[in-house]
């Protein structure tokens, strides 16, 4: 949470062309760190080599997630039209069910079983480009 409000104050103060992530994780070290001190817990040494683990695991992390990002984008740009339409609806437009299926004349177990069809089909895509596994519910 203070990350979140530090990060707020600071905004304006990011070079534009510096990335983001890379400045949030120096804050939250400095946080993490100050938090300790505050809570007179000095006896706790700061590994300097865990912190730079912890740091890049964020990266690591970070990249996989743009890296699948850009994999469903791709995936979902590849759907037919009605399929990705009606996950647009139901994602991006936050529609209900009911609200689908009465404005595309639809039965809403029609919308059900496409939305169905498309997470199975872009959780299959995703996994192909990118080699991480989904369990679809």
């Amino acid at each position: 949470q203070n990350i979140a409000v530090i990060f707020a104050e600071k905004y304006d103060r990011l070079d534009p062309s510096r990335k983001v992530l890379p400045w949030i994780l120096r804050i939250a070290r400095y946080e993490v760190v100050n938090h300790f001190r505050s809570q007179g817990r000095e006896q706790i040494i700061f590994d300097e080599k865990v912190l730079q683990r912890i740091e890049r695991a964020f990266h690591v992390i970070h990249d996989e997630s743009e890296g699948i990002k850009k994999a469903l984008h791709t995936c979902i740009e590849s759907l037919n039209d009605r399929p990705r339409h009606v996950l647009k609806l139901r994602y991006f437009r936050e529609m209900e069910i009911r609200d689908i299926s009465q404005r595309l004349g639809l039965s809403s177990n029609a919308v059900y079983i496409i939305l169905c069809r498309v997470r199975e089909a872009l959780a299959n895509c995703v996994q192909k480009k990118t080699d991480v596994l989904w369990k679809v519910t």
